[in-house]
């Protein structure tokens, strides 16, 4: 199956959710950085696509949402020459995963890598792992509707084309299940809360106001031949 026609599929890898709540709260919340959400004219981009989707009453959807909204922390960070990009991997942003990719030398810190969900990362069926953060939405937030940072064009990934894929692991819900769209049909969301899945971030997604903290981390490698194998219903790229 070639990975850029995946756009997302539920993996069978079962996992102590319980006991990665707990390390991520008592260990890498800490560490977290605070980030603001989306601002108001970033919101305002997608609006038409909430209101075919209904994910939020629009009166609510486009309330100024800009305040820090997400804690961000990243179990590895990469060592580059542009030291900008350097630092912003300390946070795992999404810059260095989508730029960086296999140019710069990643390593785990220390500090996290006797937790059992770092042991957990680090056997899953990937290699040449260049993204691993925690991502946690404050209660009361929304993730407005939008696209992870593409390279060129709207239909064409570096990630992809040097076959990375990402994998999320949703820790907690927070009360709210991802909203995603297919590229061919941006107006009619798809619903998904699986434990852990695939999803290329570079199609359209939100996620409502949650109620509970949202925790989610987000991994990105290069597939092996194991992880077809662990693959449930696919959603394909239409």
């Amino acid at each position: 199956m070639d990975i850029k026609e995946i756009t997302f599929c539920e993996l069978d890898i079962p996992y102590d959710r319980e006991l990665f709540c707990k390390e991520v709260d008592e260990h890498i919340l800490p560490g977290s950085m605070e980030i603001e959400a989306i601002d108001k004219a970033g919101i305002a981009q997608f609006a038409h696509i909430n209101r075919a989707w209904n994910m939020v009453p629009e009166s609510e959807y486009m309330k100024d949402n800009s305040q820090k909204a997400w804690l961000v922390n990243s179990l590895i960070y990469c060592r580059s020459e542009n030291k900008y990009l350097d630092m912003l991997s300390q946070a795992g942003s999404i810059v260095t995963r989508n730029r960086i990719l296999d140019k710069g030398e990643w390593s785990w810190k220390p500090k996290y890598e006797n937790l059992e969900l770092t042991k957990f990362i680090k056997n899953l069926p990937l290699t040449d792992i260049i993204h691993a953060r925690t991502l946690c939405l404050l209660p009361g937030k929304m993730a407005a509707i939008h696209r992870d940072d593409r390279t060129d064009s709207l239909s064409k990934t570096l990630l992809s084309d040097l076959g990375y894929i990402s994998v999320t692991m949703n820790l907690s819900d927070g009360g709210q299940p991802l909203f995603y769209s297919l590229d061919s049909d941006e107006e009619t969301p798809i619903l998904a809360n699986e434990p852990i899945y695939t999803f290329n971030d570079f199609n359209f997604h939100g996620v409502p106001y949650v109620n509970e903290m949202r925790r989610q981390v987000r991994v990105t490698g290069k597939p092996t031949p194991e992880f077809f194998g662990l693959l449930k219903q696919v959603t394909l790229k239409t």
